[in-house]
């Protein structure tokens, strides 16, 4: 068996790393930091633009000790990229979608969440 020739003067395009679904960046974002995201130019239910990962993301050690999964935050980001479901919390430091907020002289967690999100010990997780 051998390999079939192809004609090298048919067009392939060029690939653009812009128009891809999934890209992984060299350096993060300073405001994610180490974490995946989704960009998302939509409404809900919308599928998103695409997913971006930083390369120390792949860490396994570094990613799991830190912040969990590797599987669940890829299939978190899955999931607001494919059907268009949005973060339920705030980022910190983020103007459009801060982490908290202030109701007069009390700070608020963001969050979509029917009850406060405050534990005996401080913040807690949803």
């Amino acid at each position: 068996m051998s390999w079939t020739k192809t004609d090298r003067s048919i067009d392939r395009g060029t690939f653009n790393s812009m128009d891809s679904d999934i890209f992984i960046s060299e350096k993060p974002v300073t405001l994610y930091g180490e974490m995946p995201y989704t960009e998302q130019a939509r409404n809900c239910y919308v599928e998103g633009d695409r997913i971006n990962f930083p390369k120390s993301f792949f860490d396994v050690d570094v990613t799991t000790e830190n912040i969990g999964s590797i599987g669940t935050l890829v299939l978190k980001q899955w999931m607001g990229y494919r059907y268009g479901i949005f973060e339920e919390v705030g980022f910190p430091m983020d103007e459009i979608y801060p982490s908290v907020y202030y109701n007069g002289t009390d700070r608020v967690i963001s969050s979509c969440s029917n009850v406060p999100l405050i534990g005996e010990n401080g913040f807690v997780s949803i």
